[in-house]
């Protein structure tokens, strides 16, 4: 027979070791999984902040002044009516011309920081484990308004990161380097990244004591280095469409494949597939001087493929593979001016069935053009 807290110790220590030899992409066990999961997010919200930025100036402005505001458009605006009407100021006078927007600059440079916090835990064959992460996200980025017409634009960006995850055993740290470009006209948008990310996992299993018919039996303590390499690819279309009082709704849907390829000898390579789709609504306000872009996104996702990666093993982990995730996201943008912004986020996802996960995090980031 086992001591309960020994046969805890065992299960626990046998699970984390399968994890870690048997690492596969979807697998919500593995840490340098969720250390690219972060990064990923962290780089589509600074895609979403850039298209919406670069949507709100492709729209055309009002053509006539505010009644009251500076550079004397009280004046400008009955000007403008009195012409209209055949007066101005007791003499005739031509009507006043249509005010045209000003052109947009050539290129639009940008640069874009973000950190980030998370937390998950996940319960497998009644175990669980608690994962949390920071990354830092940097980006650098080139849009170019009026590619085929004036109301569209062209973004390419790229992007470095780093993140660590910690478990109670393991600890992967993660870098990566990575593209992406979108294309927008009108409310229409589309995205595409690709990302490549290097990921080295340390596993220290403590040793135990078990007792094994009255005999007690020491299991030594073991640590082992699991190196991954990863390629995403994944893509999003949506469409914004324009709602009553200021508000807008856009709909999503996308895909990510994740190429994962081990060091160790005699690995496999492991693939999984990830669809999602969703929607985004959010509009926009003036909070002392600044202009505030506040959404709120409702997502389900689900990794329809996953394809077993690393060493065999005789007892794979199970995987979250056809499971359903929900997601939601607040996300507020905050426009100090054309040149400067910021924002916050909050998400929180979770799913239940094999693998059981709940999963909170957030996020701060800010952008510079020129």
């Amino acid at each position: 027979m086992t001591n309960r807290k020994g046969g805890r110790q065992l299960a626990l220590a046998g699970l984390v070791g399968i994890s870690a030899l048997s690492v596969q992409p979807a697998n919500a066990q593995s840490a340098s999984e969720i250390s690219r999961q972060v990064v990923q997010e962290s780089i589509q919200s600074v895609i979403q902040s850039i298209r919406d930025q670069i949507q709100r100036r492709l729209r055309a402005p009002d053509a006539r002044p505010l009644r009251f505001s500076s550079g004397n458009p009280t004046e400008a605006y009955y000007d403008e009516v009195f012409g209209a009407l055949g007066y101005a100021k007791g003499m005739p006078t031509k009507a006043a011309p249509a005010l045209l927007p000003p052109p947009p600059p050539p290129l639009i440079w940008g640069i874009s920081a973000t950190g980030s916090l998370d937390r998950q835990r996940t319960t497998v064959n009644d175990v669980s484990t608690t994962a949390n992460t920071g990354s830092v996200v940097g980006t650098g980025d080139v849009t170019k308004i009026g590619v085929f017409s004036a109301s569209d634009a062209i973004i390419f960006g790229v992007n470095g990161s780093w993140a660590r995850t910690t478990t109670h055993l393991t600890e992967a740290k993660t870098t990566g380097v990575g593209t992406f470009i979108a294309y927008i006209n009108g409310g229409f948008s589309v995205d595409f990244e690709f990302n490549y990310s290097s990921s080295d996992s340390t596993t220290n299993v403590p040793g135990t004591t078990v007792i094994i018919l009255g005999v007690p039996f020491a299991v030594p303590g073991t640590s082992f280095d699991v190196d991954t390499k990863a390629y995403i690819y994944s893509g999003n279309v949506q469409y914004k469409f324009d709602l009553p009082n200021a508000w807008w709704v856009e709909p999503t849907v996308g895909f990510s494949v994740t190429d994962t390829h081990f060091d160790q000898i005699g690995a496999l390579r492991g693939q999984t597939t990830l669809v999602q789709g969703g929607a985004r609504v959010g509009t926009e306000v003036m909070w002392n001087g600044i202009r505030v872009q506040p959404t709120f996104t409702g997502l389900a996702y689900s990794n329809v493929r996953v394809d077993a990666g690393g060493v065999p093993v005789a007892i794979p982990v199970p995987t979250d593979e056809g499971q359903v995730w929900g997601k939601g996201i607040a996300k507020a943008n905050f426009i100090f001016n054309n040149n400067f912004s910021a924002f916050i986020e909050g998400n929180i996802r979770g799913t239940n069935g094999d693998v059981d996960a709940l999963g909170y995090g957030g996020m701060i980031g800010a952008r510079v053009t020129f």
